[in-house]
Protein backbone atom coordinates (compact mmCIF):
# COMPACT_ATOMS: atom_id res chain seq x y z
CA UNK A 1 0.00 0.00 0.00
CA UNK A 2 3.03 2.30 0.24
CA UNK A 3 3.79 5.19 2.58
CA UNK A 4 1.01 6.39 4.86
CA UNK A 5 0.46 8.56 7.89
CA UNK A 6 -0.33 6.84 11.19
CA UNK A 7 -4.08 7.52 11.02
CA UNK A 8 -4.25 5.72 7.67
CA UNK A 9 -2.15 2.83 9.03
CA UNK A 10 -4.55 2.50 11.97
CA UNK A 11 -7.41 2.33 9.49
CA UNK A 12 -5.66 -0.64 7.83
CA UNK A 13 -5.32 -2.30 11.24
CA UNK A 14 -9.05 -1.79 11.74
CA UNK A 15 -9.80 -3.36 8.34
CA UNK A 16 -7.54 -6.26 9.27
CA UNK A 17 -9.44 -6.65 12.54
CA UNK A 18 -12.83 -6.57 10.85
CA UNK A 19 -12.27 -8.67 7.72
CA UNK A 20 -8.59 -9.45 7.12
CA UNK A 21 -8.27 -11.92 9.97
CA UNK A 22 -11.30 -13.86 8.75
CA UNK A 23 -9.82 -13.93 5.24
CA UNK A 24 -6.43 -15.13 6.50
CA UNK A 25 -4.54 -12.04 5.41
CA UNK A 26 -1.30 -10.41 6.52
CA UNK A 27 -0.58 -6.81 7.50
CA UNK A 28 2.92 -5.35 7.80
CA UNK A 29 3.35 -2.00 9.56
CA UNK A 30 6.88 -0.62 9.21
CA UNK A 31 8.28 2.73 10.20
CA UNK A 32 10.41 4.61 12.69
CA UNK A 33 10.27 3.95 16.40
CA UNK A 34 7.51 5.45 18.48
CA UNK A 35 4.87 5.97 15.77
CA UNK A 36 2.30 3.53 17.17
CA UNK A 37 2.89 0.30 15.23
CA UNK A 38 2.86 -1.90 18.34
CA UNK A 39 -0.14 0.00 19.69
CA UNK A 40 -2.05 -0.72 16.48
CA UNK A 41 -1.07 -4.37 16.75
CA UNK A 42 -2.22 -4.51 20.40
CA UNK A 43 -5.58 -3.11 19.31
CA UNK A 44 -5.78 -5.81 16.64
CA UNK A 45 -4.91 -8.53 19.18
CA UNK A 46 -7.71 -7.34 21.45
CA UNK A 47 -10.16 -7.21 18.55
CA UNK A 48 -9.24 -10.78 17.56
CA UNK A 49 -9.76 -11.99 21.13
CA UNK A 50 -13.17 -10.26 21.26
CA UNK A 51 -14.14 -12.21 18.14
CA UNK A 52 -13.14 -15.50 19.74
CA UNK A 53 -9.80 -15.83 17.94
CA UNK A 54 -6.58 -16.72 19.77
CA UNK A 55 -3.86 -14.16 19.02
CA UNK A 56 -0.26 -15.08 19.78
CA UNK A 57 2.06 -12.10 20.36
CA UNK A 58 5.75 -12.71 19.65
CA UNK A 59 8.69 -10.34 20.12
CA UNK A 60 10.78 -11.16 17.03
CA UNK A 61 14.18 -11.71 18.72
CA UNK A 62 12.66 -14.18 21.20
CA UNK A 63 10.53 -15.86 18.54
CA UNK A 64 13.50 -16.67 16.31
CA UNK A 65 15.38 -18.11 19.28
CA UNK A 66 12.44 -20.53 19.88
CA UNK A 67 11.93 -21.60 16.26
CA UNK A 68 13.85 -24.62 14.98
CA UNK A 69 13.91 -25.51 11.29
CA UNK A 70 13.36 -29.23 11.91
CA UNK A 71 9.98 -28.61 13.56
CA UNK A 72 8.94 -25.47 11.67
CA UNK A 73 5.85 -26.81 9.88
CA UNK A 74 4.08 -27.89 13.08
CA UNK A 75 5.59 -25.46 15.60
CA UNK A 76 2.98 -23.70 17.81
CA UNK A 77 4.13 -20.33 16.43
CA UNK A 78 3.68 -21.51 12.83
CA UNK A 79 0.18 -22.89 13.45
CA UNK A 80 -1.05 -20.13 15.79
CA UNK A 81 -4.58 -18.96 15.05
CA UNK A 82 -3.48 -15.33 14.66
CA UNK A 83 0.23 -14.48 14.84
CA UNK A 84 1.45 -11.01 15.78
CA UNK A 85 5.21 -10.47 15.32
CA UNK A 86 6.53 -7.31 16.96
CA UNK A 87 9.83 -5.68 16.04
CA UNK A 88 10.83 -7.85 13.08
CA UNK A 89 14.39 -6.92 12.20
CA UNK A 90 15.52 -6.48 15.82
CA UNK A 91 16.66 -10.10 16.00
CA UNK A 92 20.33 -11.08 15.91
CA UNK A 93 19.77 -14.70 15.00
CA UNK A 94 22.07 -16.34 12.42
CA UNK A 95 19.28 -18.34 10.73
CA UNK A 96 16.54 -15.71 11.01
CA UNK A 97 16.18 -15.27 7.23
CA UNK A 98 15.65 -18.99 6.64
CA UNK A 99 13.36 -19.29 9.66
CA UNK A 100 11.27 -16.28 8.62
CA UNK A 101 10.99 -17.55 5.04
CA UNK A 102 9.77 -20.95 6.26
CA UNK A 103 7.37 -19.38 8.77
CA UNK A 104 5.83 -17.13 6.11
CA UNK A 105 5.72 -19.99 3.60
CA UNK A 106 3.67 -22.22 5.93
CA UNK A 107 1.42 -19.47 7.30
CA UNK A 108 0.72 -18.07 3.82
CA UNK A 109 -0.08 -21.53 2.43
CA UNK A 110 -2.52 -22.17 5.28
CA UNK A 111 -3.92 -18.61 5.09
CA UNK A 112 -3.24 -18.05 8.78
CA UNK A 113 -3.66 -14.33 9.64
CA UNK A 114 -0.42 -12.61 10.52
CA UNK A 115 0.51 -9.06 11.52
CA UNK A 116 4.07 -7.79 11.62
CA UNK A 117 5.69 -4.60 12.89
CA UNK A 118 9.19 -3.52 11.93
CA UNK A 119 11.53 -0.54 11.99
CA UNK A 120 13.14 -1.67 8.73
CA UNK A 121 12.82 0.46 5.60
CA UNK A 122 11.62 -1.27 2.42
CA UNK A 123 15.11 -1.78 0.98
CA UNK A 124 16.40 -3.08 4.33
CA UNK A 125 13.49 -5.52 4.52
CA UNK A 126 14.29 -6.92 1.05
CA UNK A 127 18.00 -7.10 1.85
CA UNK A 128 17.44 -8.90 5.14
CA UNK A 129 14.67 -11.37 4.23
CA UNK A 130 14.90 -11.58 0.43
CA UNK A 131 12.65 -10.63 -2.49
CA UNK A 132 10.74 -13.95 -2.40
CA UNK A 133 9.48 -13.31 1.16
CA UNK A 134 8.65 -9.67 0.44
CA UNK A 135 6.76 -10.66 -2.71
CA UNK A 136 4.75 -13.25 -0.76
CA UNK A 137 3.95 -10.70 1.99
CA UNK A 138 2.81 -8.10 -0.57
CA UNK A 139 0.54 -10.64 -2.27
CA UNK A 140 -0.88 -11.70 1.11
CA UNK A 141 -1.85 -8.24 2.36
CA UNK A 142 -0.77 -4.60 2.62
CA UNK A 143 2.82 -3.70 3.48
CA UNK A 144 2.70 -0.17 4.88
CA UNK A 145 5.56 2.16 5.73
CA UNK A 146 4.43 4.81 8.21
CA UNK A 147 5.79 8.31 7.73
CA UNK A 148 5.66 10.09 11.09
CA UNK A 149 7.71 11.41 13.96
CA UNK A 150 7.86 9.57 17.26
CA UNK A 151 4.88 10.14 19.53
CA UNK A 152 6.98 9.42 22.61
CA UNK A 153 7.82 12.34 24.86
CA UNK A 154 11.41 12.47 26.12
CA UNK A 155 11.81 12.31 29.89
CA UNK A 156 13.46 15.36 31.36
CA UNK A 157 16.34 14.49 33.66
CA UNK A 158 15.74 15.81 37.14
CA UNK A 159 12.05 16.46 36.53
CA UNK A 160 9.80 15.73 39.49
Amino acid sequence: AGELRMAEALAWAQVMGETGVEQGQCLVLAGPTGVGKSTAMAWLARRCAEKGRRPLWQYAPEMFARLHMAEMQHHPITVADVLLIDDLGAEDEPRSRAKFEALIYYRHAARRPTMITSNLKAEEFVSRYGPRVVDRLQEWGPVIYIVADSLREPVEVGAV
